[in-house]
């Protein structure tokens, strides 16, 4: 947070542009990819070892 000259400015603003907002959304929305994908490999792969050894 950086001094500002004009009173009342220095408070942290809860409203973020609109850029970080769309930044945060994207990096979420992979993150839920990814983990769904990694926790889809791993079923498959227990399925297949699952086959495999019964």
């Amino acid at each position: 947070m950086t001094k500002s000259a004009i009173p009342g400015e220095n408070r942290r603003s809860f409203h973020e542009p609109l850029a970080n907002k769309l930044r945060d959304a994207l990096a979420i929305g992979l993150f839920v990819v990814l983990a769904g994908y990694v926790g889809y490999s791993g079923f498959r792969l227990a399925l297949l070892l699952w086959q495999r050894f019964s």
